[in-house]
């Protein structure tokens, strides 16, 4: 999955997933069940790329201000975001199937 968001700020991130459709994993870095769900994210990252997803995976660690602002509460927590907006919310360790539905709900509302 995408690690190079935590290379960067955090005005920087916020801007960039305020445009398109993204899936962002709140994780934390001493967490097995983050382990897991960053390891069916890596599984899946190209079909969801072909969904029409961006993908990042922050630790709440590194990026406090975002896990705040998006009431991140339990780990892992992945959100699914269109133009900045939060219009889902998984938490706990997903299916790839749970994720395919999850996105493929939100690309059927928006067409």
């Amino acid at each position: 999955m995408n690690q190079e968001s935590n290379q960067t700020s955090t005005k920087d991130l916020s801007s960039r997933i305020k445009s398109g459709t993204w899936l962002v994993m709140f994780a934390a870095e001493w967490s097995s069940p983050c382990m897991r769900q960053a390891e069916i994210l890596d599984a899946i990252e190209d079909s969801l790329r072909d969904m029409g997803l961006r993908t990042a995976q922050l630790s709440s660690e590194v990026f406090p201000e975002l896990a705040i602002s998006w009431n991140i509460l339990a780990y892992p927590t992945i959100l699914i975001l269109r133009e900045g907006r939060v219009k889902c919310r998984l938490i706990g360790v997903q299916s790839a199937e749970a994720i395919w539905k999850a996105v493929d709900r939100i690309n059927k509302k928006s067409n």
